[in-house]
Order: C-alpha cells, then structure tokens, then sequence
C-alpha cells in the first residue's frame, strides 16, 4: 500500500472482530469502530453484517491521531490528525446511507451533516476533510447532494479534484446489472485545494469490492502549522433547537391523512340495536396510532429548526 493514510468503510466486522482491520499491517496504525453494536447486544444476529468505519495511518509519518467522536449509527467518525509540523486538520470519515423514501433520507443525511457542523464547531483546526463513501453523485438533482454542498459553501470546502480535473469514469460498479456512478468522494478546505496533487481511483485486480478506491495526494510540507477555527473566526457559535409550534401545519394534514389510511383498525361489535352501536378499538391499536401520528410529527418538525435566541 503506498498511500499513508487509508479510510475504510463498510467493513462489516462485528466490535470483537475489529482486530482484523486495526491489525491487518504492521506498518500502519489501526482504528476502527463497528456499525454493529447494538445489534449484536440486542439478541441473534440475523441477516447480513452493514456498516462501519475505519482509519490506516502509516507509522513512520509520526502523524498523532486523536478520536473526537463518533455517531451513534457510525455513520460519521471525527478524528483530529496533527502533523509533525504542527498542522491541525480536522478530519470526518463519512458513509452516508443509500437514497429510500425522500423523507427517511434527508432526515439521515441531515442528522450526518448536523454532527459534522457540530464538530466543526467545537473543536480547533486549520483545514477540513471529509472523505468516504457518500452515496450520492455531485448534482443538483440529488436531495443529499444539495444538502452537502450548503454545508461545504458555510465551512468553505471544494471538491478534491477541482484543481486535477482528472477524468473518473466511475467508482461504483454493480456487476449483475452493469450500473455505476460516482459516489465517493474527498473534499478538502479552500486553503488545501492548492496542494493537491493528484486525484485518481485505483482499479486494481487484487480488489474484490463493487468501489474503486479514491487516492488524493496532498503536499502536507507546503501547509502551515497551527491551528486556525474558521468558524469561530467567521461567525459566533450558536444552538438550535426544534420548535413544535413552527412546523408546516397543512404538511402535518396531509401527512396524517396518508398515514393513517394505512393504518388496519381492529374492532369489535359489542351490542347493536336501532341507535347503538359500540365499536371498541383494541389497546394495541390505540398505541400503534399514537406512535405513528409522533413519528410523522418528528419527521415533519425536524425540517424546521430556528436558532435559539
């Protein structure tokens, strides 16, 4: 392996078996983290292993890693990588999930980009990069892409190959039905975009996975050391919260509607006569109306967030 730092996601293993990725070569120094606990810890395993991330560093360029934090779906880890210079680079390595229902799925991707702003704000560093498997294609006809390029405009990061220009037919590739894309991707700060080098995917016999790796070569000398906090140089910190009274009242309407025609109501008829009729709901389906009238309320409210004052 020539590069000296690898990130890896979709590694399946289970959080005993995380040895096998942070102990595959001598030279590198290992960290991983499983997408798989709480299954494991809530009975039989049942179905395929998904998910989790991983991060290679090669030991002889003496670069201190530091674990910041995680998500709690190991979707996102956040890890600070300080060079022997001094150079602080603030580091995300992303795997974002699939596109589904346009709601489900910009809620994820939202909680996702929620954890990296977070991040970039309580933490210090001179430059960004986020980097893995992404799952979307850089176009505006993308919901999750939109979404991300808002983010990159507020913490100013371009895309790795803005510069290189370099030509990538694809770096995903399902062989039963011949479709690819483009869904992995680095970007870096502004200030980094400069010395990269080269950008390119390597399509190696040896690999055995439907994504081609993505190498981007940066010249880490030509950066300054130290650490600079772009947000809090920019702009002040600030929390939000979700206001219920803020929603979209006519997409709460509509909503419940939709839902609850799907809902199957069980009943029974207890006595019948001219004027009476009693129909008594089951307990069970009582609870199953409440807890999908709260699902779809959160599902609606979670588009509006207002900065708290």
């Amino acid at each position: 392996m020539s590069s000296d730092i690898i990130a890896v996601q979709e590694h399946w293993l289970a959080p005993y078996n995380l040895d096998k990725l942070t102990n595959i070569n001598s030279e590198f120094q290992g960290y991983a983290w499983s997408a798989m606990t709480d299954k494991i810890t809530s009975g039989f395993l049942v179905g395929r292993p998904f998910g989790g991330l991983g991060l290679l560093v090669r030991k002889n360029i003496n670069l201190h890693v530091c674990l910041l934090e995680v998500m709690h779906n190991c979707r996102v880890a956040a890890v600070c990588c300080t060079f022997p210079n001094g150079h602080k680079t603030l580091m995300f390595i992303v795997y974002f999930s699939c596109r589904s229902s346009a709601d489900d799925y910009e809620c994820e991707v939202a909680d996702c980009l929620g954890f990296i702003e977070r991040c970039s704000n309580d933490y210090d560093y001179r430059d960004i990069i986020i980097l893995g498997d992404m799952n979307f294609e850089c176009r505006a006809s993308n919901s999750g892409y939109v979404m991300f390029k808002s983010l990159c405009g507020e913490l100013k990061l371009v895309h790795g190959n803005l510069l290189c220009q370099s030509v990538i037919d694809y770096t995903y590739f399902q062989e039963t039905t011949f479709h690819n894309s483009i869904i992995d991707h680095i970007f870096v700060s502004e200030s980094v975009i400069d010395n990269v080098l080269a950008y390119s995917v390597v399509d190696n016999i040896a690999n055995l996975s439907d994504h081609l790796p993505v190498m981007c070569d940066i010249n880490i000398l030509n950066l300054q050391g130290g650490h600079v906090r772009y947000k809090s140089n920019t702009k002040k910190h600030v929390n939000y919260i979700r206001r219920w009274d803020k929603a979209d009242l006519d997409l709460f309407y509509s909503k419940s509607g939709e839902y609850l025609q799907r809902v199957i109501v069980s009943y029974c008829v207890k006595s019948v006569t001219f004027l009476n009729v009693y129909i008594g709901l089951t307990l069970m389906t009582t609870m199953r109306l409440l807890y999908v009238l709260y699902v779809m309320l959160w599902m609606i409210v979670s588009h509006y967030y207002v900065q708290a004052l």
